[in-house]
């Protein structure tokens, strides 16, 4: 090692030092999970020594520490390392010349890697800047490439891993701590604090909350220093908000007393300030700023009349003082390349930069009348979310931003923020139970119902928060969610990018099951590709299918659908209809067959709908009903045949679990294929069915059918026990033409929001598409629920001005058929009268309920 890489190693061992992990952390024992089993770092490191390393794990999961920890040890150990934290990285200049510094030229850095065995610690890739995660695993791969004999390792949120990077890096995942160290940190805590409580005080999310070393340590903090408010913490973001107090308050104890400056940020300016800043990163996708950035920044903090306010008489401190005083003091640090004078500024870990977006976020909505939760909910690369989620974890009314996040979603139709809205009731456990409840009916709705159907990523979500529903919650809403859950939300596949097919399918016969299924899921997307490559992968599928076990054999039949070649139609036709398969690769046979095939499938496809030994008819009824419409236009009387076949097992699907989801789906389909004809039977089979889940999808196909025979069938559902019932029943009254508005307003005030929301967007498209209203009849309408004068049983006299007069008579002449008697005027000038009979009077108020007018 020549003076340069030991003046280099030096120097990096200092920084290292000075500037590792959280303290605490390190207390801890991290180890690591992946399909070779359980093991600490270095076991992992000697198990698998050719292959790039990542290190993964959620955020605060001790990744940073891992690393740090290691390149310590072998810079103790007097071996070779480099090390750079990826937030600083820049895609404009060579790794390499960001790994040297402190008097070490990249030659000699290459020379280094070159002759002899060195480590390359490459933490949080994460976080490079911009988001180009990509492209940081990019020049790695290369990286590894020119120096062979380099050992890499590096770190990266397991949310943010491409999963192409499987193809090139060994991985394995810090695990959450154990419960047995969780209690024994939190213990010893309580105990040597003057607090008079017991761990098992704590909120049982906390603690499952503080298995990630981060959160224990935040928590454990906090609890020494004898904080009771920890006991009543109900969010992530609560726990953020008294930690970063209590740094505060240490970190004020620590400054000199005095100055100008110091008195107007300790007031709360530095709080605000960093929640601006924080904000302006997370939309640019940055965890780290210059000072030279951060000063211009702050230059609006001067420049604004709003920030006015703060200086009083003093005089403004220059941008540059500002980002100094920042950058100098907690939650802040100063970070810079190997070597380099040019310092930059990041938070002490990145979610304290998520958890002061979320701090600016309530600020604004407390402050500016013109705030929108849109242009923070509605973003396409979702940088903005974790703002939002922090939000909704310290606002005073909780379930406020979900309820928000959920309506924007209705009105946009955009179900991606249904994900969102989960976010944010998984980190706020004092949601109402209300607002659960409304979520999780939506994502069903959404599911089922919304533009894109069987959204398998809704599925996903809603498994994280089912737990949190009450016992009022509808049993049959919970059992559904159940059955859709395990039938589509069992796996959670990751899109491979950026790799050649050659590469994809090599990939399928990885050791790792994960490996398979990233694979198989990203050759699905070859869909839109030439025939020739999708020819290419669906053989390839085709060929291994049988090697399979049968998770992979689902993943592996749903590619080869969505691939869409017809070489592997002959296969899934077989397939569909052998039953020694999984069911749920056949049913994703029957889908594949469906959108594939022709005429002659309609047979076998009917055959299955009616084999009640099959789990997934709803599935198959579901295949049918595509089949029937693709083949409509060649095949005209498809859709009768068809329907008629629907009818004919619909009579007789059996009771239990299968059969009513069966039964559901058949439902649907006949509304789907306009099966009119069948109005009457389908309304005959509806009036024996007591099933909620039946009835609401027997609701819907009489909405689509449209008929106006439905009507008084209908109005019936419009007050039956099951919200969801009560949903569709109103949607389809108004769909078969129902002038029953005052019906409808009935349900203004349910006890289900849902319901409430669908409600009133119904009666305002009728308000909109409406005529304008009867002068005459508005004016009418205004007398009789004004004020009585006097009346008895027989009479009734209302008050009415002198200019209202010939409009009240002018609509007394129109509903005059409606009257038992001639109306009466009395009086002269301003102020007049009406007399009405008491039974006219009941009778032209109902009349002109509602929006009739």
């Amino acid at each position: 090692m020549n003076e340069q890489l030991r003046t280099h190693q030096r120097r990096l061992l200092s920084l290292l030092g000075r500037d590792g992990g959280s303290p605490g952390r390190a207390r801890f024992r991290l180890e690591l999970s992946a399909a070779g089993g359980v093991g600490s770092l270095s076991e992992w490191l000697e198990a698998d020594g050719e292959r790039p390393l990542v290190v993964t794990g959620d955020p605060g999961s001790g990744k940073t520490t891992l690393l740090e920890e290691l390149a310590r040890t072998l810079l103790e150990e007097n071996k070779p390392v480099f090390h750079l934290r990826m937030g600083l990285w820049l895609r404009t200049r060579p790794l390499l010349d960001q790994l040297a510094g402190w008097g070490l030229t990249p030659e000699s850095a290459a020379n280094a890697l070159l002759q002899g065995r060195c480590w390359v610690v490459l933490d949080a890739l994460d976080e490079s800047r911009g988001g180009r995660i990509d492209e940081a695993f990019e020049e790695i791969v290369e990286f590894s490439r020119q120096f062979p004999s380099a050992r890499i390792v590096a770190s990266c949120r397991l949310a943010q891993l491409p999963a192409w990077t499987a193809m090139h890096f060994a991985s394995a995942r810090v695990l959450p701590l154990s419960p047995q160290q969780v209690y024994g940190v939190l213990t010893r805590a309580v105990a040597e604090s003057s607090l008079e409580a017991r761990p098992s005080d704590l909120a049982a999310e906390l603690v499952d909350l503080c298995t990630n070393p981060l959160m224990l340590e935040m928590t454990e903090q906090l609890l020494r220093a004898g904080r009771e408010r920890v006991f009543r913490i109900v969010s992530a973001a609560q726990l953020y908000d008294d930690f970063l107090e209590l740094l505060d308050e240490r970190e004020r104890g620590k400054r000199p007393v005095g100055g100008a400056l110091e008195e107007v940020m300790s007031a709360g300016l530095a709080s605000r300030i960093l929640g601006l800043v924080a904000c302006r990163m997370l939309r640019l996708g940055l965890s780290a700023v210059t000072m030279a950035q951060l000063a211009d920044w702050l230059s609006d903090v001067l420049l604004q009349d709003v920030w006015a306010g703060w200086w009083g008489g003093t005089t403004r401190p220059s941008a540059a003082e500002l980002a100094n005083y920042l950058s100098n003091h907690v939650p802040l640090k100063h970070a810079s390349l190997p070597g380099r004078g040019t310092y930059q500024v990041a938070f002490m870990h990145l979610t304290f930069r998520d958890a002061f977006a979320g701090r600016h976020l309530d600020h604004l909505r407390e402050t500016d009348p013109n705030f929108s939760l849109d242009e923070w909910a509605v973003d396409e690369h979702r940088h903005s979310w974790p703002a939002v989620v922090f939000l909704a974890g310290r606002e005073e009314e909780s379930g406020l931003t979900t309820r928000s996040v959920i309506d924007l979603a209705f009105a946009s139709r955009r179900q991606e923020l249904l994900l969102l809205a989960a976010r944010c009731v998984q980190d706020r456990w004092d949601t109402p139970k209300d607002d659960v409840g409304e979520l999780l009916m939506s994502s069903l709705d959404a599911f089922k119902n919304w533009d894109r159907a069987f959204d398998y990523d809704l599925m996903r979500a809603t498994s994280t928060v089912i737990g949190r529903l009450d016992d009022e919650f509808p049993e049959r809403l919970r059992n559904d969610l159940l059955y859709f859950t395990d039938k589509y939300a069992v796996v959670v596949p990751r899109e491979i990018t950026n790799v050649p097919l050659e590469d994809l399918l090599r990939a399928t016969s990885s050791s790792e099951p994960d490996v398979v299924t990233n694979a198989l899921y990203s050759l699905a997307k070859y869909r839109y590709s030439s025939a020739m490559l999708r020819t290419q992968a669906a053989e390839h599928i085709t060929a291994r299918l049988s090697d399979w076990p049968d998770n992979l054999q689902d993943q592996a039949v749903a590619a080869l659908k969505d691939i869409h070649s017809e070489t592997s139609l002959p296969l899934l036709r077989n397939l569909m209809q052998d039953p020694g398969f999984p069911s749920r690769s056949r049913a994703f046979a029957a889908n594949a067959v469906a959108e594939m095939g022709d005429i002659t499938d309609v047979p076998p496809l009917v055959t299955l709908l009616k084999d009640h030994s099959f789990r997934y008819r709803d599935s198959v009824s579901w295949s049918l009903q595509t089949l029937a419409k693709r083949m409509t236009q060649r095949h005209p009387s498809v859709v009768g045949s068809v329907t008629e076949e629907y009818v004919a097992a619909l009579q007789a699907e059996t009771d239990d679990e299968s059969g009513r989801y069966a039964k559901g789906n058949i439902l649907y389909s006949l509304g789907v294929l306009g099966a009119s004809a069948w109005h009457g039977v389908i309304v005959a089979f509806l009036s024996d069915q007591a099933e909620p889940y039946v009835l609401e999808d027997g609701l819907l196909c009489l909405g689509l059918l449209g008929q106006p025979a439905s009507l008084a069938f209908l109005s019936a559902f419009v007050t039956h026990t099951d919200p969801v019932v009560r949903l569709k029943a109103v949607e389809a009254l108004v769909r078969c033409g129902s002038t029953r508005w005052d019906v409808v307003s009935d349900l203004r005030n349910d006890p289900y929001r849902i319901v409430r929301r669908r409600v009133e967007e119904l009666l305002a498209d009728h308000r909109e598409s409406a005529p304008s209203p009867n002068p005459a009849l508005v004016a009418l309408r205004s007398v009789l629920t004004g004020t009585v004068l006097r009346g008895d049983a027989t009479r009734q006299v209302f008050r009415i001005g002198a200019a209202d007069r010939p409009r009240v008579e002018e609509a007394l002449r129109l509903v005059s058929e409606h009257l038992s008697s001639v109306p009466q005027f009395l009086g002269q000038g301003e102020q007049q009268e009406v007399r009405l009979a008491t039974a006219d009077v009941e009778r032209l108020q109902n009349l002109l309920t509602g929006e009739q007018s």
